[in-house]
């Protein structure tokens, strides 16, 4: 099945090398896959806090994909 993957652009900083790589594009997974196993196949830094949209949704990483689903990285926003 197919899934479309972005990333914030703040992220671009932390992880250079996933955000060139995966931004914007299709991905093929197998049918029944997580955020979480997402995650992993594209090579995400464990560690790292995001918060994760599916089609505009907040979503753990136990979250089951579907068809033409829509995943987003964002940094969780601090300040002071």
């Amino acid at each position: 099945m197919i899934v479309k993957f972005k990333i914030a652009i703040g992220f671009r900083y932390y992880v250079p090398n996933v955000s060139e790589l995966v931004d914007g594009e299709d991905f093929e997974v197998p049918e029944g896959s997580t955020v979480g196993e997402f995650l992993e196949m594209i090579n995400f830094p464990q560690g790292i806090t995001t918060i994760t949209l599916v089609n505009g949704n907040g979503a753990d990483k136990d979250k089951v994909l579907n068809e033409n689903d829509q995943i987003y990285l964002v940094q969780p926003m601090s300040g002071g």
